[in-house]
């Protein structure tokens, strides 16, 4: 037995298939692939003078070089020199060290192997930057084998000192 396929049946599916390829392939289209720090740096002759993408967290100070700053970025393998203008940095707020989680950013530049303008370093030089993830404050409880062991050795300490002023 042969159905017979009316044209409005064929429309819904044909526009239900379209829609779905088109949200399928919206994020490849949208977001370029970031890169890791490994493989920039293994592979940084094929990269050199290219638009990379690169990911991370801002780690240590922003440092102010004229109209532009210098930050780390680091991806949890390897941190990266990033070269920006001030203005484009205006909206982080949170740099890693020991007592924050940095914010984490995605960077879009120009991936340099040996930047002749910065000492031979390599570098990126970004194009823009776009903050993925707000930075935090963090906070750090003593562990309670590192709190006896501080217990214990002033206990030890103060009975030596006893000892001491007994002996004399």
């Amino acid at each position: 037995m042969i159905k017979e396929v009316h044209s409005s049946q064929f429309t819904v599916h044909s526009k239900m298939i379209f829609l779905f390829s088109v949200f399928c392939f919206l994020g490849t289209i949208c977001y370029a692939e970031s890169i890791s720090s490994t493989e920039l740096i293994e592979n940084a002759k094929e990269y050199d003078g290219k638009e990379v993408v690169f990911q991370g967290e801002v780690i240590g100070d922003k440092m102010k070089r004229g109209n532009y700053i210098w930050i780390n970025v680091f991806d949890g393998k390897n941190a990266l020199g990033v070269f920006l203008e001030n203005s484009a940095l205006c909206n982080i707020t949170f740099t890693g060290d020991y007592e924050h989680i940095g914010d984490i950013v995605e960077i879009k530049g120009i991936f340099h192997k040996a930047c002749l303008k910065h000492g031979g370093d390599l570098d990126i030089h970004a194009n823009s930057i776009r903050k993925l993830k707000e930075g935090y404050r963090t906070i750090h409880k003593p562990s309670k084998g590192k709190f006896r062991i501080v217990l214990w050795l002033t206990a030890v300490l103060f009975t030596l000192i006893v000892v001491m002023i007994i002996k004399k």
